[in-house]
C-alpha cells in the first residue's frame, strides 16, 4: 500500500478485517484503517483511497487522515484494467 507516496507493507490479520475496515498488527503495533472511501482507479490495478489511520503501540496512540492507493482491495473494475 502507498501512503503519502511512500510504500508501506503491513501484515493483515484477516479475522479482524473487512473491506471497509482493515486491521494490521504484530507485537509492536496495531494499525487500523477506518472510514475508507474508494476513489478512481489509480492504474496497475490499484484504486485511490482516503480515510483514517489509527496507529496504536503499548504506550501511544495516534490517528491521521491519509490519501493513497491500494491494489489488494481495489474494485474488480480497477483490477481488470491492469490485465
Amino acid at each position: 500500500m502507498k501512503l503519502n507516496d511512500k510504500e508501506v507493507i503491513l501484515k493483515m490479520q484477516k479475522h479482524y478485517s473487512s473491506k471497509a475496515r482493515r486491521v494490521y498488527s504484530n507485537s509492536d503495533y496495531v494499525v487500523t484503517f477506518d472510514g475508507i472511501i474508494y476513489g478512481k482507479c489509480a492504474g496497475e490495478g490499484a484504486q485511490y483511497l482516503t480515510g483514517k489511520l489509527l496507529i496504536q503501540t503499548s504506550s501511544d496512540q495516534n490517528s491521521i487522515t491519509f490519501k493513497g492507493s491500494d491494489a489488494l482491495y481495489s474494485s474488480k473494475e480497477c483490477q481488470e484494467m491492469s490485465q
